[in-house]
């Protein structure tokens, strides 16, 4: 009598899964596991950490992924400068630091060596504040040689090592095998989110756009999945040497548009 009610408890803690046939659901182990997931009228959220705003709208949400996306050379990097001087200045154009004590990484596999280094030189002279200073709060790695299995394994480290509170991925496209395989991109998005929310860091991923003129959709569904995905999406266009970001996608308030551009003497302003 004792082994059939074992036997019956067991019938009852464990499903058939129509998802996927083969496998079967422990119920008690999923009732744990939903329980510990779900959100009640009562449950305490912290408020929301922006790490930047823009005329005091809060953009790039810690905890949350986003996207930043443009045509070739139509100014997403230099955005990405401006937003980083932001921060370390406290204040810089129309953009206002939401951090203290920031700690940032930036992650380049698209440039050579030389523009990876001028992205410094560039943040230290919209700043002004020393290369030490920089040095300590910014760690930017020059990442072009490398492929996308050793790509993930630096970013894990990356997010271990210095626990940033941004991490910027300029040329995510080159972080998975192909960015028009549905599963890998799918499945490589929804790990940004949980590490994202794993290390409360802010993820903006870099990808350009289809090369279409029209078409300001990012590339393959590695885009259209981080799309989905991101809080915030910016675009930046270029336009008789006068760049343009603006908020795209957004599930909070929408990002003012701003400008900037390079002076006679190649300073950002």
């Amino acid at each position: 009598v004792v082994e059939e009610d074992k036997k019956q408890q067991t019938t009852l803690s464990v499903l058939e899964n129509p998802f996927k046939q083969d496998e079967m659901i422990n119920l008690d182990e999923t009732r744990e596991q939903l329980a510990k997931c779900l959100v009640t009228s009562q449950t305490e959220v912290p408020p929301s950490k922006p790490i930047i705003a823009v005329d005091d709208v809060g953009i790039f949400t810690k905890s949350d992924i986003h996207l930043v996306k443009a045509k070739a050379k139509a100014g997403k990097t230099t955005m990405l400068k401006i937003i980083v001087a932001a921060i370390m200045l406290g204040q810089l154009f129309r953009l206002k630091s939401l951090l203290d004590n920031p700690k940032i990484v930036w992650f380049d596999t698209e440039q050579s060596m030389n523009d990876t280094k001028r992205i410094l030189e560039d943040i230290i002279k919209l700043s002004g504040k020393s290369s030490e200073e920089i040095d300590e709060h910014i760690k930017v790695y020059h990442l072009r040689r490398f492929f996308s299995e050793e790509l993930q394994r630096m970013f894990i480290s990356a997010l271990v090592e210095h626990k940033p509170d941004v991490i910027i991925v300029d040329g995510v496209v080159d972080f998975v095998e192909s960015f028009n395989d549905e599963k890998e991109s799918k499945r490589f998005i929804r790990a940004l989110i949980a590490l994202s929310e794993q290390y409360d860091c802010s993820i903006i991923n870099v990808l350009h756009t289809n090369k279409a003129q029209e078409d300001h959709n990012p590339r393959g569904h590695l885009g259209s999945f981080a799309t989905n995905a991101s809080e915030t999406v910016l675009e930046c266009e270029e336009n008789g040497g006068i760049f343009s970001v603006k908020s795209t996608k957004t599930r909070h308030a929408r990002m003012p548009k701003w400008h900037f551009m390079y002076d006679s003497k190649d300073n950002i302003v």
